[in-house]
């Protein structure tokens, strides 16, 4: 074989290889596409664009969360997950636990029996008292 029509039929192969690699991915393309319809039967709009501007405003929604609770040090290509956890998440967390130290702190100095002969808004009042205690050791029990 000449090596003019070696190069011809390496080219061709390559070409071959172009057209099978493109040809998959608009099956893929097709087949996603299909799937997309299908979970969306409820008349959802799952396109490229709606899912885009949905992901925008949660981006909008979860800056305005971190910048009262948490902190705004977070690119727009981080995942969504590492966003809460990191930059949201662990700041909630530890106002839990502060809310927690406090809780126990004030349940201290609150006798543990209600007294005797209390009003209907006293009675109120120990139950809210008696609940957290109870959240107390839920949280204890953990």
């Amino acid at each position: 074989m000449s090596t003019t029509k070696k190069k011809q039929s390496k080219k061709t192969a390559e070409q071959k290889d172009r057209d099978w690699i493109s040809g998959n991915r608009a099956a893929w393309q097709q087949l996603l596409g299909m799937a997309t319809r299908e979970l969306s039967a409820d008349g959802e709009d799952l396109s490229k664009e709606r899912l885009l501007k949905q992901l925008e405003d949660v981006r909008r929604t979860l800056r305005s969360l971190c910048a009262d609770f948490g902190d705004n040090d977070w690119d727009d290509r981080q995942h969504l997950g590492d966003v809460l956890d990191k930059h949201l998440g662990r700041y909630l967390h530890s106002q839990e636990v502060e809310a927690v130290r406090h809780l126990r702190a004030i349940l201290e100095v609150v006798p543990a029996k209600r007294p005797d002969g209390a009003t209907p808004d006293e009675v109120r009042s120990w139950k809210r008292v008696e609940a957290a205690r109870a959240y107390l050791k839920e949280l204890d029990d953990e």
